[in-house]
């Protein structure tokens, strides 16, 4: 027997906004930065009708019609990133004023090919100017080809933001997210949040030295190590997913680092939307290295170690 029990439908602010320092929603956070996603897709949802849906990039060939989610991950991704609420109780996104485009990487129900990834963060990071990527993926392996393509994007001036991965029980960060030219990301969880027998409520790590301030812990699947910048919210995160099965504007719960990878780079996004000296910098290597260095001057202790949340809790201000 599965119990699926109503989701709480109390937008447009949730938990993880409130502790990255949102108290009420601003439509504008994150205006004027280009944020770009690769993933499983976009949409098609109306709170996700404002992203560009650039295409799909699959076994080396380009789709520009492609970019519809094939599965629900990308559109979640989305909307935590810049979700647009247009109907009461709907949940926003920690950047909805921000510019967001989508590039589908992932084939239905397999994984992406590392060229193809490749080539999607060339083309967000070339043709569409993005600020801002977020990959919501990874292998224990890095790819040269990969790496290559995240170097270029570095050198241009978007940041890459990425999920550290869910191994957990001590392993150390996956790839990308352990190039040194990205963002690495753990996921956090708050205490009472889930209901009682929810998936999410299971999440809790058995140590004691992973609950922090707050009734904030690091996610017992949260991979852990040196190469981490931040930590963000991935447990338990009601965000949108695809119209489908007679649903209308549905939204679903998951968890992972690949929820708190979006909820930083959310956070970032607004952040560099009140920094006009960032804006202002040439589209070269220093411009990401300032994106790096504003996101860690505003995380918050939280009372964890730096292996298992870098700086600290990623902040929207």
């Amino acid at each position: 027997t599965v119990d699926c029990p109503p989701l709480h439908m109390d937008g447009p602010l949730a938990w993880w906004h409130e502790v990255m320092g949102e108290k009420t929603y601003d439509a504008d956070a994150g205006k004027g930065i280009v944020v770009g996603v690769a993933d499983t897709g976009v949409g098609p949802h109306p709170c996700l009708t404002h992203v560009h849906a650039i295409g799909s990039f699959i076994d080396g060939k380009y789709d520009p019609a492609g970019g519809q989610d094939v599965d629900s991950h990308g559109s979640h991704v989305c909307g935590i990133i810049g979700a647009r609420p247009q109907t009461p109780g709907q949940y926003a996104g920690l950047a909805p004023g921000a510019d967001l485009h989508c590039a589908r990487v992932f084939p239905p129900g397999q994984g992406a090919n590392q060229g193809d990834i490749a080539r999607a963060i060339d083309e967000l990071s070339k043709t569409h100017g993005v600020d801002l990527l977020n990959l919501s993926l990874g292998a224990p392996q890095g790819s040269q080809i990969e790496h290559d393509a995240i170097i270029d994007s570095f050198e241009r001036g978007p940041l890459c933001v990425c999920a550290a991965r869910n191994d957990g029980n001590g392993h150390p960060v996956n790839y990308p997210a352990a190039f040194p030219e990205t963002l690495a990301v753990a996921a956090l969880g708050l205490l009472g949040w889930a209901p009682d027998g929810a998936s999410s409520a299971n999440r809790v790590p058995k140590e004691a030295d992973k609950f922090g301030d707050e009734g904030l812990y690091l996610a017992d699947f949260s991979c852990t190590g040196p190469g981490l910048d931040c930590g963000a919210p991935g447990v338990g995160i009601l965000s949108t997913v695809p119209e489908r099965y007679g649903l209308t504007a549905p939204y679903g719960v998951m968890d992972g680092t690949s929820m708190a990878s979006p909820a930083a780079c959310g956070a970032l996004a607004a952040l560099l939307a009140q920094h006009t000296d960032y804006q202002s910098l040439p589209r070269d290597q220093t411009r990401a290295e300032m994106a790096r260095k504003i996101l860690h001057d505003h995380c918050r202790n939280i009372r964890l170690k730096a292996e298992y949340v870098g700086r600290g809790l990623a902040m929207t201000r």
